[in-house]
This record gives C-alpha cells, sequence and structure tokens, in this order.
C-alpha cells in the first residue's frame, strides 16, 4: 500500500472515529518515548476523552535478528515459563511458522501446540525451535 494511500485510509478510519467520539490512539508512533505516552493519555483520561487502544503484536516488530534477539533475552530475564515459549511463539509467527517447524523438523501443528502456555514441551523441542530461528540459548552468572 502506497504511503498516501495508507495516509487517506488512516485519516478516514479517523474521521469515523471522531464521529463516534473516540480518538484513536496508535501506540506503536510512541514506543521510542514512554514519557511522551504518559503524558498523552494522561492528558486525554482527565478531559474525560474515550480512547480506542489497539491489540499489540508484537511479531509485527521482530524484524531484524538484533530485535529477536533482545526480545527472547528479556523474556529470559524475567519472564516465566509461560512467557518465555509466547515469545518463542511469537517469533516464530514473525519468522513464518512453517518455516520454522520445516526447519525444527516439526509440523506446524505441532510446533504451535508445543509452543503454547502450559504446554510443557521437551527440552529437546525448544533445542529444535532454537536452532530453527537462528538463535542460541546461553547461560551467564546472575
Amino acid at each position: 500500500m502506497k504511503k498516501s494511500a495508507r495516509k487517506q485510509t488512516v485519516l478516514a478510519k479517523t474521521k469515523r472515529a471522531r464521529d463516534a467520539e473516540i480518538i484513536p490512539f496508535d501506540v506503536t508512533r510512541y514506543l521510542t518515548n514512554e514519557k511522551r505516552v504518559v503524558q498523552y493519555l494522561d492528558a486525554l483520561v482527565e478531559a474525560r476523552v474515550p480512547v480506542l487502544l489497539t491489540t499489540f503484536d508484537s511479531a509485527k516488530h521482530l524484524k531484524s535478528n538484533k530485535a529477536i534477539a533482545a526480545y527472547l533475552n528479556d523474556a529470559f530475564a524475567d519472564g516465566t515459563p509461560d512467557e518465555i515459549l509466547l515469545a518463542f511463539f511469537q517469533v516464530a509467527r514473525a519468522r513464518g511458522m512453517s518455516r520454522v517447524a520445516k526447519a525444527a523438523g516439526m509440523s506446524r501443528e505441532n510446533l504451535s501446540k508445543a509452543l503454547l502456555p502450559k504446554s510443557n514441551p521437551l527440552f529437546e523441542t525448544i533445542m529444535k525451535v532454537a536452532r530453527a530461528l537462528g538463535v542460541q540459548i546461553t547461560v551467564s552468572v546472575v
């Protein structure tokens, strides 16, 4: 989609949302400055303006190897086992679930099931997925 067409689509959505007395808020535009996001949302809350928040899809933002490594490192640093599985799931979605499953020697369905929270996959499965994603799990002293 061309930039001008995308802008027109956003403007049309904005106009419809304003007609409904809801101001759309795209958090991804403000991710680089958390203080600005908080100030903006505080101002909207103070003015009693209804805000439409969209769900955040982390897979859309995991485009580079560096972003993927940082995302998985954060999950391992302070995440629960279910959050770590979800991080692997999101990275697999970003890379293409079918492609990752094929590289890991699994079916797409089995990969999805293995990376769901509460699934308790074998460590061998996690290692296969990590290799398929092109990442390595390392251990360091805390």
